[in-house]
Order: C-alpha cells, then sequence, then structure tokens
C-alpha cells in the first residue's frame, strides 16, 4: 500500500501529465484549424495567427514548415509576415523558411507566391537590421540569388525588396540590382550565381566576367 506521501505525489504528478496532455491537444487545435482556414484563403485567420499566443505560433510554424501544401496557401494570405511580426528570430525564421520552399518549388503560381512573400519577410529583415552592413549584404545577396528560380516569371517582387535600401528602382532588371549590390557592398558578383540554371543566370554573366 503506498504511503500518503508517495500518493500524493502519484496523483499530482498522474494529474500534471493529464494537464499537460490536454493543453498539447488545444494548441495542436487551434494551429490546425488557422492552417485549415489559410488553405481555405481566410484572411481573417492570418490576424488570429499574430494575436495567437507563441505556442500556437511556434506550432503553426511546425505545420507549415513540415508540408509545403499547407504553406503555398499561407503563403499567399501573407501569414509568414504576421509569423515574423517584429520579433527578429520569427522574422528570420520566416524568411529562411520561404527561401527554401522558394529553391525547392518546380511550378510558376506558388513560386510567385513565394517570391512575393519572401520579398515582404526580407524587406521587414533589412528594416530590422538596417545600418548593418553584414546582415544587409547577406541579406542582398540571397534575395539576389532568388531571382535566379527558374520557374519565377519576373525577378521585380524580389528586386522591390532592395528599393528602400537602395533608394532606387529596379523594376524587373536584375543586372541593375547586381550592379549594385558590388558597387555598395564591394562583393564578388560570383557569390550571386544563383544555384539554377536560368536565363537570369545569362543576366549575371557579364558581371561575372567583370
Amino acid at each position: 500500500m503506498l504511503k500518503p506521501a508517495v500518493l500524493v505525489v502519484f496523483v499530482a504528478v498522474v494529474a500534471w501529465g493529464v494537464f499537460a496532455w490536454y493543453q498539447n491537444n488545444l494548441v495542436q487545435a487551434r494551429a490546425q484549424a488557422l492552417a485549415n482556414r489559410f488553405g481555405a484563403g481566410d484572411q481573417a485567420a492570418v490576424l488570429e495567427a499574430w494575436q495567437a499566443p507563441d505556442s500556437v505560433r511556434m506550432r503553426l510554424f511546425t505545420l507549415e514548415s513540415g508540408d509545403p501544401n499547407l504553406l503555398d496557401p499561407a503563403a499567399k494570405i501573407g501569414w509568414p509576415l504576421a509569423h515574423g511580426g517584429v520579433e527578429p528570430t520569427h522574422v528570420l525564421e520566416a524568411a529562411d523558411l520561404l527561401r527554401s520552399r522558394l529553391q525547392q518549388t518546380k511550378n510558376e503560381a506558388p513560386a510567385a507566391a513565394f517570391a512575393g512573400a519572401y520579398a515582404a519577410v526580407a524587406s521587414q529583415w533589412l528594416e530590422i537590421h538596417r545600418g548593418n552592413r553584414e546582415w544587409e549584404m547577406r541579406t542582398t545577396s540571397r534575395i539576389l540569388a532568388m531571382a535566379g528560380q527558374p520557374f519565377l516569371k519576373g525577378a521585380t517582387p524580389l528586386l522591390a525588396a532592395l528599393e528602400a535600401l537602395a533608394g532606387r528602382t529596379f523594376g524587373d532588371d536584375v543586372g541593375a540590382a547586381v550592379a549594385w549590390w558590388v558597387e555598395q557592398y564591394k562583393g564578388d558578383p560570383a557569390s550571386l550565381r544563383p544555384p539554377y540554371k536560368s536565363a537570369v543566370a545569362g543576366c549575371l554573366a557579364p558581371k561575372l566576367r567583370s
């Protein structure tokens, strides 16, 4: 027979375990519901995700990062920017996730969606680190490399992310953006060569040979 003190501890441990299990299920259910609403194009769900407790936001991030079929509609309605909020860590998480998906996608529609979402989050990251040349150079080089995504029909959304920093517009002119980057950061243009075989690689070739 258990001693009273041991029995109390045992009951407390069991009760805590049940409570933790219940709370985890609540967080999972709320995160899944938000992900499903993203899939339905529900813009209001983005605001709810932004206002949600951090536990729900991080579980939602786990769901979205683990399933490209969930991330595609979420990117289209602006969830990655809401996930970033004003927390630098979350902004970087969202930027890295979108850049990874943009690299991997093999269809025009999701490529355009991921490029637009990535540009928005990358712009936010550049604003947070304005004046930090190391982060500026790293982030702008990644943006320019992503302009070489072979299924992306036009780099305008990505190049627009550079405009506040550059103080000028680039439109769809990757070569002009590369020239600005080289002048601004004295970087090696070879580092901007995209990890794809595409027409954009040809735009970079003259710069790489100079």
